[in-house]
């Protein structure tokens, strides 16, 4: 359970609230899988992104949470999985559709993992989206290990 509860409203109002947070957690680790991996096909370290972005503009949860104990040590256990997250995406997405509201972004975060799931990563942690980018870009975002 949380630390903090909010009162969002009538029954249901909650749910939303957490699928909104998803949908958000999901674009945005598409977003910083695609950020790093720009970086490191430009030369730059994957260090010294996460350094800079994490003080910066572009920071996120995604980047901060996901960045030194799952992607700059190549390791994608999940903390939570591409499966779930793909989920939790399709909510998103069905109630998008229910309001006839649009979702741009969402929709293609959702492709983003579909992709890797039919790669056979549903059930690491979803900051392995980042591989997808890493063999497009014929590159790997790691820290060298001292």
């Amino acid at each position: 359970m949380g630390k903090k509860v909010i009162h969002v409203g009538e029954i249901g109002a909650g749910d939303t609230a957490k699928l909104v947070n998803n949908l958000l957690l999901g674009a945005n680790m598409v977003a910083v899988a695609e950020a790093l991996a720009l970086g490191v096909k430009a030369g730059l370290k994957p260090e010294v992104l996460y350094n800079i972005i994490s003080q910066s503009s572009g920071s996120s949860y995604a980047l901060t949470a996901k960045y030194n104990n799952f992607i700059a040590k190549g390791n994608f256990e999940p903390g939570f999985m591409i499966d779930l997250q793909y989920k939790d995406l399709q909510l998103a997405v069905d109630t998008a559709k229910d309001l006839k509201m649009p979702l741009v972004i969402g929709n293609l975060s959702q492709q983003m993992y579909e992709v890797a799931r039919a790669k056979g990563l549903g059930t690491e942690d979803i900051s392995a989206v980042l591989k997808l980018y890493e063999e497009w870009g014929n590159i790997e975002v790691r820290e060298e290990q001292a």
